[in-house]
């Protein structure tokens, strides 16, 4: 309809509605993702980097990262625990 009347704020306002609609499924996705039975317990993460040189070693420490920012965002507890010889920054 916006289209056919050339009306950009129309346009805006739609685009603006479909945005938020689509950030609220994201979010009842996640709820519903963690609403089981056992989803309140705590859970174990080991990340190793395995057989390799030191571009192997950062690999898990990349990955365990961008987890760690992920559960922030959605304020989720965590506890991290590294071993000394691990250079960490988040």
């Amino acid at each position: 309809m916006a289209e056919i009347e050339k009306d950009d704020t129309l346009a805006a306002e739609v685009q603006e509605e479909v945005e938020q609609a689509a950030r609220h499924i994201e979010e009842m996705e996640f709820e519903l993702a963690f609403s089981g039975q056992y989803d309140s317990r705590n859970a174990i993460l080991s990340i190793h980097a395995g057989a390799g040189g030191t571009e192997s070693q950062d690999w898990p420490i990349c990955c365990s990262e961008c987890i760690l920012v992920g559960l922030k965002e959605k304020a989720i507890k965590q506890k991290f625990w590294t071993f000394p010889w691990e250079r960490r920054q988040v």
